[in-house]
């Protein structure tokens, strides 16, 4: 029969390296064991919703990423999808011509946005310069 030791450190390292095979059984555990196992499950509880947090976050869904309930977590989560929502509805914005728009809530990824926008918004005035010149060449045809 394996040690207290390394029934303890298999779980843990099934929790962190292959979270299917991590299995527990408390009762296994000698009496002064049993809280620490409950720790240990505790910690592999918080290890399989983060997972879950990041694999939805990577696939940019992160409506269903938010934890149902409030933690620490949560607060900064919330706080990026409301920053991604608005980024979002600034991009449609941009899209449709609109180059007053502007990114001042996301530290340095706003300044190549704001760059980004200004260059369209120059390459759009270069564009409708050459369609003026096409036209005034044009009509004096």
């Amino acid at each position: 029969m394996p040690s207290v030791a390394d029934l303890l450190f298999d779980y843990l390292g099934n929790v962190l390296y292959e979270p299917d095979k991590a299995k527990l059984d408390i009762n296994e555990l000698p009496g002064e064991f049993r809280d620490f196992g409950e720790g240990l499950m505790f910690f592999a509880k918080c290890v399989n919703e983060i997972r879950v947090l990041i694999d939805n976050i990577a696939r940019g869904d992160l409506s269903s990423a938010i934890p149902p309930r409030d933690n620490e977590l949560a607060a900064p989560v919330k706080s990026l999808h409301a920053s991604l929502k608005h980024l979002t509805w600034q991009a449609q914005q941009i899209a449709i011509g609109d180059y007053r728009q502007r990114v001042s809530f996301m530290g340095e990824f706003s300044d190549a946005f704001n760059s980004m926008v200004v260059q369209l918004e120059e390459r759009q005035q270069n564009l409708e310069k050459e369609r003026d010149q096409v036209k005034d060449f044009a009509s004096s045809l």
